[in-house]
Formats: structure tokens, sequence, C-alpha cells
């Protein structure tokens, strides 16, 4: 795992243990031994994702953490290969998480991560959100790379509860009701020393409360 990645989450009050570093090894594992047949990253990523998608993906455990404490539900929607919800549910291995995933094939793929990585509240649903997962309740959703981002973020955000929290990280939001919702972009340590990829915008029905100490411009 890069350097410093680490030192920011137990910075968070997120605790770091052996068990989870051992599963992250293994699920970098099993991510390279069916990359070529199942393009889960990009092939120049292949090599990097010890230094790019694990750091990217645990970025968002502090803002998981503020959103749905130590156990509220996790909706990952277009899970892929399970960036980021498998590094995530790694890290909180009690937190409900649910992956959606439309490939029969990445969502099987998916399945074998979470038998290999003894996940037993993770579940996989395939198909297409939101006839798939829609009725599924989250404190906290996350869809890092969906096809159809405004399509998908629109769903996501008639569903968005008083208290929960929809982590976007696809770029700019579309349709955003700012008498409806809170947004605010997201400039924090892991965006400044690059372990994040992309921005991150937080979206609540409620005014998100921040630590003191980070930095964030308001959209609105």
């Amino acid at each position: 795992m890069k350097s410093g990645v680490e030192k920011l989450l137990r910075g968070a009050d997120i605790e770091v243990t052996d068990g989870f570093q051992h599963g992250v090894e293994r699920y970098v594992e099993l991510v390279r031994e069916v990359n070529a047949a199942l393009s889960l990253v990009s092939a120049q990523d292949v090599a990097l994702l010890d230094e790019v998608h694990i750091p990217d993906a645990l970025s968002l455990a502090p803002w998981v953490v503020r959103a749905a404490g130590d156990g509220g539900p996790h909706l990952d929607i277009g899970s892929g290969g399970g960036f980021p919800a498998i590094p995530l549910a790694l890290l909180f291995p009690a937190r409900p998480t649910v992956l959606v995933e439309r490939s029969s094939r990445k969502a099987g793929f998916l399945q074998r991560v979470v038998g290999a990585l003894k996940l037993p509240s993770v579940q996989v649903l395939e198909g297409e959100y939101p006839a798939v997962g829609g009725t599924v309740e989250f404190k906290c959703c996350t869809a890092r790379a969906v096809e159809k981002p405004e399509r998908v973020q629109g769903a996501i955000l008639q569903r968005l509860r008083p208290g929960a929290v929809f982590l976007c990280q696809s770029g700019k939001l579309a349709g955003v009701d700012p008498k409806m919702f809170h947004v605010e972009h997201i400039r924090d340590e892991w965006a400044e020393r690059g372990l994040r990829r992309g921005s991150l915008a937080v979206v609540s029905r409620e005014a998100f409360l921040r630590n003191k100490g980070d930095s964030i411009d308001d959209l609105d």
C-alpha cells in the first residue's frame, strides 16, 4: 500500500489491522489474475493497483465514517472490479455493503472476491440500478465509474434520505436542486497528496458536518 495511506487512516481514527493488509494483497492478486479477460482496470493500471486504485478507494474512508458511523450501510453502484467498495469493505468488515453490477461476468468475479476474502457482510446484486438495488436503504452511496452518471445520479438523489450522503467522484453533478440538496466539494489531505483520483463531492439533504481543518468549497 502506498506510503502515507496508513498514516492518514490512523490520523482519522480508523484502525488498520494485519488482516486488512493481507486482504488488500489478496484482492490485488485476484484482480490481476482475471484482468486480461474481464478488463476490470485498464492494462496500464494493472501494475498500479497498490499505488493508484487502492489509495483512491481508501480516500473515501473518513467520509464514509462521518456519513455512516461505524456500521451504517454502504451501497456501491456499478462496482465493476470492486473499487472503491471492496477495499472499504476490507477496512470495515462489519459494515453491511451492497454491490450492484450489471455485467454478469464482473458480478461473478465480485462474488468470488467476497468468498475468497471472507466478507459475509457484502452482498453482490447483478443488474442495472435502480431496477436492481433500487430498494436498498443506505447511509452512504458510491458510484465510481458508471456508464451514464447523469441517469444513475438522478436515481440516487431520488432515494437519498435525510442523514444519508452520496459520495460523487464522477465529476460535475447535473440537475441538483439547491433547494433540496446540499453539495460540498472536498479538498482534503488525500487530494493534496494526490491519493484521490479526480474530484469528490458530498451530496446530502442536510448540511454535512465536517471536521475542523478540512477545506471545503460550497458549490451551491
